[in-house]
């Protein structure tokens, strides 16, 4: 039969345990690196990137960091700089999506 204290220890192991993983699995998104076309808020533009990670986000910026390619047939064949206002376009017919970043992008 187990007492008191056995029982709260064993307790508190099992929640120290769910903390550690919970933390562990959160050090593998961020910076998560995605292998599919995105615009990006670039510290010169905006700008077609073949692949997005979170981890080259600066805080330099309220924008969004990135923008996800929805409808890639929608957009311009060939063009990889964007204005503001294509961007805005993009955003409103649905054919982009902004990521949950917000600053400017820096390529590696």
């Amino acid at each position: 039969m187990k007492t008191k204290f056995q029982r709260t220890v064993g307790s508190s192991l099992m929640g120290l345990a769910i903390i550690g993983l919970a933390f562990a699995t959160s050090a593998f998104t961020q910076g998560q690196k995605v292998d599919e076309p995105y615009i990006v808020n670039a510290p010169d533009g905006f700008e077609l990137e073949t692949s997005y990670d979170q981890g080259h986000c600066t805080s330099a910026s309220n924008e969004a960091c990135g923008y996800k390619i929805l409808s890639p047939e929608n957009l311009p064949e060939n063009q990889t700089n964007f204005t503001p206002s294509e961007v805005a376009d993009y955003l409103a017919q649905g054919w982009i999506e902004e990521t949950d970043e917000k600053g400017e992008y820096v390529s590696p």
